[in-house]
């Protein structure tokens, strides 16, 4: 999974179509916190690869790929 910044107040997370069926799911703490889908799910296929906007978040904010 890649992150880039998206403008001032974006970020643009990609990874690839080679890994169908994942979903973008995102958490601000490690300790036991569930994990939230960050939509649109399914994601827009960008270059090849799936790809996620996400406005800038206030705190820190984990992500990672998940298949239900």
């Amino acid at each position: 999974m890649n992150i880039a910044q998206a403008g001032p107040s974006n970020v643009e997370l990609d990874w690839t179509t080679a890994a169908p069926g994942y979903r973008l799911e995102g958490t601000n703490q490690l300790n036991g916190v569930p994990w939230v889908p960050i939509p649109p799910y399914p994601p827009v296929v960008v270059g090849g690869k799936f790809t996620v906007t996400n406005a800038v978040a206030q705190h820190q904010l984990f992500y990672r790929l998940h298949k239900p």
